[in-house]
């Protein structure tokens, strides 16, 4: 069976999911008029505009041809993937302010992620320009920029308080 990066949007898709399902864990212990529950609903529609997007991405990789990644690679990529989500986790005693910390470090500890994983397809300048690698870059220029506007939000936050 050959891998390509279908496979590793299906491996992000997985990792959104289990954010949500830490954010939904959460909203069970919250009090439905406080406003750690709103955050946590706000995060949990965020991670969905978060699958959404790796899924209409499947569907671009999909038309196109992707290469075929290296077993070796694609092994190796998967490893790290497993390990990043039996680590992912947000603190059991929750804030405003923590919450969105956690949030913050999650989406920049994703961001490592993903560009790692981007960074052991590349063997070589002409892999730079394979759609496996265009796709992955598409993937971290919209994490990077969910990061800002968390990096925003807590800026705004701080300044209320």
């Amino acid at each position: 069976m050959a891998y390509t990066v279908v496979d590793l949007l299906d491996k992000a898709i997985n990792i959104a999911k289990k954010r949500k399902k830490l954010y939904s864990t959460a909203l069970i212990d919250t009090s439905k008029n406080s406003s750690l529950y709103i955050l946590l609903n706000v995060l949990i529609k965020n991670v969905d505009k978060t699958v959404e997007y790796l899924e209409n991405l499947k569907l671009e990789a999909n038309n196109v041809i992707c290469e075929e990644i290296a077993f070796d690679v694609y092994d190796k990529i998967s490893f790290l993937i497993n390990e990043f989500n039996q680590k992912l986790f947000i603190p059991e005693t929750l804030n405003i302010k923590t919450l969105l910390e956690s949030s913050l470090d999650i989406e920049k500890n994703v961001l490592a992620l993903y560009i790692d994983i981007q960074g052991r397809l590349v063997k070589k300048r002409e892999d730079t320009e394979t759609n496996a690698y265009r796709i992955l870059s598409k993937v971290i220029i919209q994490k990077e920029n969910k990061i800002k506007d968390i990096q925003e939000f807590i800026k705004s936050y701080s300044m209320l308080i």
